[in-house]
């Protein structure tokens, strides 16, 4: 193994001192679209207009080392979004990731550090992807594009294969997002978030039908959903992240994040500390950590080492990787 830290012009610091820098993972050329880290935090993959790489990653005496392995985007367009999906009986990481041109594609570890592609399959509409779920507990796979297609498969062990359950076309609709909900009559909803629109759909977990639907009051850039907990945050571009609760939809508080530009960019956001935590990107190259329990309370402010636009985040128990936009193409961690 080789270590992969790029020197950058600043350093990248955290204000408070909560989390330490490692390093800077190297290999892409071109813009950097979408990353995802597994939960232990010992694999990334990391996607873009040229290429997929997934990093091995191992973190010594505070030094990071990794192996990695790359695959060219060529006629599947770009990678739009990353997916890690583990199963209790299977001890192998699976890796599914949708492209530009409306692709699945399925990996599967072969061994700690090299994965195979074990199937691929077009999501109707050939619109790039833009959000992908997964439910360990009913084996499905939600999946979403530019398109306004929605849909849910099944996936099989072994091959991987993917079995439609549904496939619906929602109308005047662009899902930013997908995920699973809570259950409604013993089964799980399905929720669509909308982005021109500012919606969130309900959608019957075995055929797509829509259920109901009701207004964020804004728009949205981003989403993610902890369905144990009970809530889900969205990226409203213009003022920050918007906590909700999922029993009742209301926004329970929001955490201001500053916009230095005219023009409101989204940002992507998630939990971390088991939902303590509410993390977003910004259009100036910070990652605010903000205290769920608190009133805006700014646990931590990351600088990633420039004033640009803070794309794309994944959080993981023992890594945090921060790509940010066009200018530069290298997570940081």
């Amino acid at each position: 193994m080789r270590p992969s830290i790029r020197s950058t012009a600043i350093k990248p610091s955290s204000r408070n001192q909560e989390y330490l820098f490692h390093g800077t993972l190297v290999g892409h050329t071109g813009a950097l679209v979408c990353i995802a880290a597994t939960e232990d935090g010992k694999l990334a993959a990391s996607g873009g207009k040229a290429y997929l790489v997934l990093s091995t990653i191992t973190i010594v005496a505070d030094l990071l080392w990794r192996q990695a392995q790359t695959a060219p985007s060529g006629s599947r367009g770009a990678t739009t979004y990353l997916l890690w999906v583990r199963r209790e009986e299977e001890p192998a990481e699976i890796l599914i990731f949708g492209t530009q041109l409306g692709l699945l594609v399925c990996w599967k570890q072969a061994s700690p550090s090299a994965f195979e592609e074990r199937n691929t399959r077009p999501l109707t509409g050939d619109a790039e992807v833009t959000g992908l779920d997964f439910d360990p507990a009913t084996n499905r796979l939600l999946a979403c594009n530019r398109n306004s297609v929605v849909a849910c498969f099944t996936i099989e062990r072994g091959t991987l294969a993917l079995q439609p359950v549904f496939s619906v076309a929602m109308t005047n609709v662009l899902p930013k997002a997908i995920a699973f909900g809570e259950y409604i009559n013993n089964e799980k909803e399905v929720l669509v978030f909308g982005m021109y629109d500012g919606r969130i759909y309900s959608l019957r977990g075995t055929t797509g039908e829509v259920l109901r639907s009701r207004e964020t009051g804004g728009l949205i850039g981003n989403a993610s959903v902890n369905v144990r907990k009970g809530i889900y945050c969205l990226d409203d571009p213009f003022q920050g992240v918007a906590l909700y609760r999922l029993d009742d939809d209301r926004r329970a508080k929001t955490f201001e994040v500053t916009r230095k530009r005219n023009s409101a960019r989204a940002r992507q956001v998630c939990f971390a500390n088991d939902a303590g935590f509410v993390v977003s990107g910004s259009d100036h190259g910070k990652i605010y950590v903000f205290d769920r329990w608190s009133d805006n309370k700014i646990v931590d402010e990351l600088n990633v080492g420039n004033a640009d636009w803070v794309q794309t985040i994944t959080v993981g128990r023992i890594l945090s990787l921060f790509p940010i936009s066009d200018h530069n193409t290298s997570p940081r961690m």
